[in-house]
């Protein structure tokens, strides 16, 4: 599975007057505002990728192999609110949007697309 972000957080954990009122910055110091920024933006990826989950919201787009798509796919993203959509492709590259009354999306620890017992995934699906 290749996971590429598709939309990034709109907003940070902590704002920028936050970190300044915990720094203990007077208000007219504001010349290490960029750099205060910069470091709270990085430890949020950091602590993300640390502890495989996400703090803020933000759009992934999950690519995988005619080889991964069982019955039951497990996202390494946690937490996963929504599925917005999956799509497969044949081997012309026309894209099949599936029908969302074929899976059901399980959220939790171990978030999941499951298909349902009368669901299945299309039949023209490329290998890679």
């Amino acid at each position: 599975m290749i996971l590429t972000r598709t939309i990034a957080p709109a907003s940070e954990p902590i704002s920028l007057d936050d970190a300044r009122e915990w720094l203990a910055f007077q208000a007219d110091v504001t010349e290490d505002d960029a750099l205060i920024e910069d470091l709270i933006s990085e430890a949020r990826a950091y602590i993300e990728r640390r502890t495989n989950r996400k703090l803020i919201t933000q759009t992934w787009t999950a690519s995988l192999d005619f080889d991964e798509i069982v019955d039951e796919i497990y996202v390494p993203l946690v937490p996963m609110l929504t599925v917005e959509s999956i799509k497969t492709y044949d081997d012309d590259a026309s894209a099949t949007t599936v029908n969302a009354t074929n899976y059901q999306t399980r959220i939790g620890e171990r978030p999941r697309i499951v298909l349902t017992s009368s669901g299945a995934w299309p039949g023209d699906i490329r290998t890679y």
